[in-house]
């Protein structure tokens, strides 16, 4: 990890302050890091609910099984599923590349 040794002080109302930390909690991200991913050109998402984390460990055990049993039709459908879930939580520049 790169040494953060520079500061950057920025004058905001009360309530500006309050609107970021509240959005960097959401994230799931310290205030600097929210920050500095907006700064950066990225639009940070919300952090999933805790339950998303079981549904893709279900469904990579159901993918795995699938793959072993040699059925490519499931296997490639839920990869299919599996990778738009991990696209729709990842973070997105406001330009639309990532």
């Amino acid at each position: 990890m790169r040494k953060r040794e520079t500061h950057i002080n920025v004058r905001t109302t009360p309530q500006e302050k309050s609107c970021f930390e509240r959005n960097a909690r959401k994230c799931g991200l310290s205030l600097s890091e929210y920050l500095r991913k907006l700064a950066n050109g990225y639009e940070p998402q919300t952090a999933p609910p805790l339950e998303y984390a079981e549904l893709i460990r279900l469904l990579t055990e159901i993918y795995n099984d699938f793959r072993e049993s040699g059925d490519t039709m499931y296997t490639t459908l839920l990869a299919e599923v599996l990778l738009e879930m991990q696209v729709a939580i990842s973070p997105v520049k406001r330009d639309g590349n990532n």
